[in-house]
């Protein structure tokens, strides 16, 4: 269970950090929606590489419903 910054999330999953900021925005705890799962410890933003792993996974999931 690595502990990711948003910058190491986002080259993870091969978006921008601005991205992933931008899921984020608003949201101090995270909410199911548009991006991965994260917490806010002392103001400093972690990702679980499990929940990217998740997150990957519910999202090709979801795009492969509508390819077909």
């Amino acid at each position: 269970m690595r502990e990711m910054t948003t910058k190491e999330a986002a080259m993870y999953l091969g978006y921008s950090h601005e991205t992933l900021k931008k899921w984020r925005m608003g949201q101090k705890v995270w909410q199911p929606g548009l991006g991965p799962k994260f917490v806010s410890v002392n103001g400093r933003i972690k990702y679980r590489e499990d929940w990217l792993d998740d997150w990957k996974e519910y999202w090709w999931n979801s795009v492969g419903k509508y390819r077909s």
